[in-house]
């Protein structure tokens, strides 16, 4: 009897599936055809549904009649089914008639608190330094993510190393991603449409990086009409064109430059006590052009480049007779192209492909010359380029079970070491090792009983280095259980690895990053993470609250004890590092965030430790890491006062860093020169700590239209470290409060501990305002009424 019971069961459940169509095709936006992310499809029988992916896809199985389509700030459309068999629908949804009257944060459904999604809205709320909005620094308000020091864009996530992040541009790597130092980053919002992080839960298809995934959606221009925007803040002005070539054909152009180069010089030509000028700036530009061929298949090619640029030379001086001329040039940057292919097989595969170069270098140019001597002319390069192949296949089997299987190809050329000098000695020194990179992932993403949605994967392939080659598999699982008005459970296990290293030099504006590669010496890090989080919906999810708790291992880390490179010393890099380092990490995260109303915003929190140990530092001792912050509490919250006036503010408290004490001074004899010179005498690393770090933020932002040309303009008004507290970036030691460091050979002196503080309160204003071709084209076009929005 129990037999015959199974094989009902089973003929039955086979007639349902049969039963079933597969739905699948993009979501975009009516107007503009932007792809929307994150829209709902939801089976108006069942009730059961599925979201958009970062391309807008989506793929559904059902036996309903219709569909029901939705997404905040759009109608709801339904979407009849007519066919009895698998087909392609692409949604157009139509934006609301009327503007909603309340800040919605996007609350895109994540399982866990291992993922998190931020859309641009988000972003320009958040008040931030220079008042224009910034991608990275937008991340730092999210538990487990903090900065790496004030103001940075370099990330520490999870107690993880800066080099640790993987940033990926429409799927393409981008290896460097700052701008003033760490000040700014380099990603332009006015072309940003999504951003996924990833913390932990990493899909089986990303590899390479240990720490997090930062995943950017770019936007394809408006295929309806042109538009543009021009902005200008303290920092840069900005400029913004879209719109289309054909009806298939769209294109969106986005570019920022400094407007201090010309000031730097200026104030530094005047000045009596240099004879030196100096200039600095920066400028990037984002081009992607987006080919809609037909309702399956969609091309892509997106371009960035971006550079900062420091550059000191000497002033003509009447008293020298010898036409000297002295001149420093310092360039970084990256750039970075790639093509991609988004293709519907059929309605139950989908595949997107993607083929990219990415270049960064650093080069820093010294040369002297005078009317008596040949002089020289020095130039360091160090730079790291990447090809890249990337190719993903997914696979509807059946309802509640899709398959997502991964190729990628990769090609590292890593220089640390370019150096030539020309003069009376001429050389070129060049070390250069080269890492291929070759990969398989699968997964599997299913659903038990509504009850169960796990993903199973892995990741596995080869790395072949210089000297030797390491295979490697790289195992993913994600469970999360639908406790229903309980909420959701998630536990999440992933192995990842990386084979190239990051060492910063801080202190300077321009904070060289240089990477080292993996070797036979230096062996591939790796890390091993489990966490187990708890997320819940309440009140119609108005409220969302998630706990999280990790644990992270570290293994075959780097390290140096130089803080700050001279370039040219690099010859020898590997005998200045230390190798096979360990790290531990302990976490315990909470987050609750409103996500509409008059009021929205969230507080986040996390506690943790971070410790770190290798064989030669701390005498062979486990230490605190150097970015390690027990605790981080964040607050940010957004006023929608008007339909044109918004007031935000963010509030973070850290833990000061720890730092090494000195313990005393001590007279050491040089046994090659026989002289006396002082030393100090440190305790155990990281055994003091700085003082803790707290600071307050305000942003007004202002929205209006001309009353004629219904240009809409936006002020954003902002005061970064609103009480002006003097948190410290640095400690030192010296026998005065002057900013110069200490040196011991000096002579002996007492001496006290000093801070060095970077950002006082510092008041900003950007302003921003929006166009179209019919609004450049009229004939009474003035340039100064329209920046003034006049009539």
């Amino acid at each position: 009897m129990k037999k015959c019971v199974f094989l009902i069961f089973i003929v039955f459940s086979a007639l349902v599936v049969n039963s079933q169509i597969t739905i699948s095709g993009f979501v975009y936006d009516a107007e503009t055809k932007e792809a929307i992310i994150g829209a709902n499809i939801i089976d108006s029988i069942n009730s059961a549904g599925t979201t958009t992916n970062t391309q807008g896809y989506y793929v559904f199985k059902t036996n309903s009649s219709e569909l029901k389509a939705s997404f905040v700030g759009y109608q709801t459309q339904t979407v009849s089914l007519n066919q009895a068999k698998d087909t392609i629908i692409n949604v157009y949804l139509k934006p609301l008639s009327y503007k909603l009257e309340e800040v919605i944060i996007n609350a895109k459904g994540n399982n866990s608190i291992n993922v998190s999604s931020l859309d641009i809205q988000e972003i320009t709320e958040l008040p931030s330094l220079g008042g224009q909005p910034d991608i990275v620094k937008s991340a730092q308000v999210l538990p487990g993510i903090q900065s790496q020091t004030e103001a940075s864009s370099l990330l520490i996530v999870r107690g993880g190393d800066p080099g640790q992040n993987l940033f990926l541009l429409d799927n393409s790597a981008l290896i460097y991603v700052n701008h003033l130092g760490g000040f700014m980053s380099v990603f332009n919002p006015d072309i940003i449409n999504d951003i996924t992080i990833y913390k932990a839960g990493f899909p089986a298809r990303y590899g390479g990086k240990l720490s997090s995934i930062i995943d950017i959606t770019q936007r394809s221009g408006n295929s309806n009409e042109f538009k543009g925007s021009f902005g200008i803040g303290i920092t840069d002005a900005n400029l913004s064109l879209e719109g289309k070539f054909t009806n298939k054909f769209t294109y969106i152009l986005t570019a920022r430059k400094t407007l201090f180069d010309v000031l730097l010089f200026a104030a530094s030509g005047i000045s009596d006590g240099g004879g030196y000028f100096m200039t600095y700036g920066f400028h990037d530009v984002n081009f992607k052009s987006v080919y809609r061929a037909n309702a399956r298949n969609t091309l892509a090619v997106n371009v960035f480049q971006g550079d900062d640029y420091l550059n000191v030379w000497n002033k003509k001086d009447e008293n020298d007779h010898f036409n000297t001329k002295i001149r420093a040039k310092n360039i970084w940057g990256n750039m970075m192209s790639a093509a991609s292919w988004n293709c519907i097989i059929s309605p139950k595969i989908f595949s997107k492909t993607n083929l990219s170069y990415s270049i960064y270098r650093v080069s820093d140019i010294q040369s002297y010359t005078n009317s008596t001597v040949q002089g020289f002319n020095n130039k360091f390069t160090s730079k790291v380029q990447d090809i890249s192949l990337n190719s993903v296949l997914s696979l509807n089997v059946i309802q509640d079970w899709l398959m997502v299987g991964g190729l990628h190809i990769s090609y590292f050329k890593n220089t640390p070491f370019d150096y030539k000098v020309l003069g009376e000695n001429n050389s070129h020194t060049i070390l250069s090792e080269e890492i291929v990179n070759s990969s398989l992932s699968l997964s599997n993403q299913f659903s038990l009983f509504k009850f169960v949605n796990a993903e199973i994967g892995a990741r596995l392939g080869n790395y072949f280095l210089s000297d030797t080659s390491q295979f490697f598999i790289e195992p993913r699982l994600d469970f999360s259980f639908n406790l229903n008005k309980l909420g959701s459970v998630n536990i999440n296990y992933m192995h990842v690895n990386q084979a190239s290293h990051l060492l910063v030099s801080s202190g300077n504006i321009y904070a060289n990053e240089i990477w080292i590669p993996s070797s036979k010496d230096v062996p591939i890090s790796t890390s091993v993470q489990t966490s187990l989080s708890w997320t819940k919906a309440f009140r119609k999810n108005m409220f969302n609250v998630s706990i999280g708790a990790y644990h992270k291992e570290l293994s075959n880390l780097i390290a140096s004890e130089k803080n700050v490179y001279d370039l040219s010393e690099l010859e020898n890099w590997k005998q200045s590092i230390e190798i096979g380092g360990t790290g531990e990490v302990n976490g315990l995260e909470f987050m609750i965030k409103k996500n509409y109303g008059d009021w929205t915003g969230l507080i986040s929190y996390h506690f943790s430790k971070s410790t770190r140990k290798f064989d030669n530092i701390n005498g062979g001792n486990e230490y605190l890491y150097e970015y390690y912050r027990p605790h981080d509490l964040t607050i940010f919250f957004n006023r929608k006062i008007t339909d044109k006036l918004s007031l935000s503010f963010v509030w973070n408290y850290q833990t000061g860093l720890p730092y090494t004490p000195v313990l005393g001074r001590q007279i050491i004899i040089d046994p090659f020169t026989n002289e006396y010179y002082e030393a100090f005498i440190y305790g155990e690393r990281n055994s003091s700590r700085m003082r803790d770090y707290h600071r307050l933020d305000i942003g007004l932002r202002y929205e209006t239209l001309s009353k004629k040309r219904k240009l809409k303009t936006v002020w954003t008004f902002s005061i970064y470290n609103v009480y002006n507290r003097q948190n410290p970036i640095y400690y030192y030691y010296n026998n005065n409060s002057s900013p110069e460091i200490h040196r011991p050979e000096n002579g002996f002196a007492k001496l006290n501990l000093y801070q060095m503080s970077l950002f006082p309160i510092l008041p900003s204003v950007s302003y921003k305002v929006y166009f179209g071709k019919g609004d450049l084209n009229k004939k009474d076009f003035s340039f100064k009424k329209w920046l003034n929005f006049e009539d």
